[in-house]
């Protein structure tokens, strides 16, 4: 999480983040992650899915959202690296996630925008896809359910 944390925080600010619980500091970036999320889409809302060419304005738009959409990652992986360290429990998680109501909806309709605008102008992108569920089967190989 120190990544993330050194990319959220300004250095003044440092004291005052330690001073912080765990839970605490993961609704923080949780908040932010929401906010990152909700520019990305705010980008790329007004675009016109219509045309035969990206305009520069829909490209900057594109690459303004990809930039919103790499922050919010960086800090997700942040929260991640931080619960398998031990640094923050399961609990601390949870409580950290109801208390600002995060909601992986924003993130849904963030890849639903810059999969269509990318679709439309076959722009570069590449969707999010990987292991939904994964179980040992009965003879000990590994089943999976993916997209």
């Amino acid at each position: 999480m120190e990544e993330a944390v050194d990319a959220m925080v300004a250095p003044a600010a440092q004291d005052a983040w330690e001073r912080l619980s765990p839970q605490e500091q993961v609704a923080e970036v949780l908040k932010k992650v929401d906010d990152y999320d909700e520019r990305a889409v705010a980008e790329l809302e007004d675009v016109s899915l219509r045309g035969d060419e990206a305009s520069l304005e829909t490209r900057q738009a594109f690459e303004e959202a990809l930039r919103f959409r790499r922050n919010a990652d960086v800090l997700c992986d942040g929260i991640a690296d931080a619960y398998a360290a031990g640094v923050v429990d399961g609990e601390d998680l949870e409580a950290a996630v109801e208390a600002v109501g995060f909601d992986t909806e924003t993130i849904a309709r963030r890849e639903d925008v810059l999969e269509d605008v990318a679709s439309v102008y076959e722009l570069d992108f590449r969707p999010y896809g990987g292991t939904l569920v994964q179980d040992d089967g009965d003879d000990g190989t590994t089943e999976a359910d993916a997209w």
